[in-house]
């Protein structure tokens, strides 16, 4: 529940009067709640994604650094003369 308040004067009656209203919130909360999980699972969704991406990069590497290492040769790029 939501609770304005508002007071009003009104100088040719010269009243002051306070109007409030009393607003249900409860279906817009659950609504905003409800948005926030759907965005929250599709953001954890595309962690675990970049998280296996990573991982993948990480093994790569971790294979290349050991076949450096184990390589008695040192292995050279030539480029091709025309």
């Amino acid at each position: 529940m939501l609770l304005n308040a508002q007071r009003i004067v009104w100088p040719v009656l010269k009243e002051k009067l306070i109007v409030s209203t009393i607003i249900d919130i409860t279906p817009a909360c659950k609504l905003v709640v409800e948005i926030a999980l759907k965005e929250r699972k599709a953001l954890e969704v595309k962690l675990r994604e970049v998280e296996k991406i990573l991982k993948v990069i990480e093994d790569s590497n971790k294979r290349f650094s050991r076949l450096r290492m184990n390589t008695p040769l040192r292995l050279l790029c030539l480029k091709e003369r025309k």
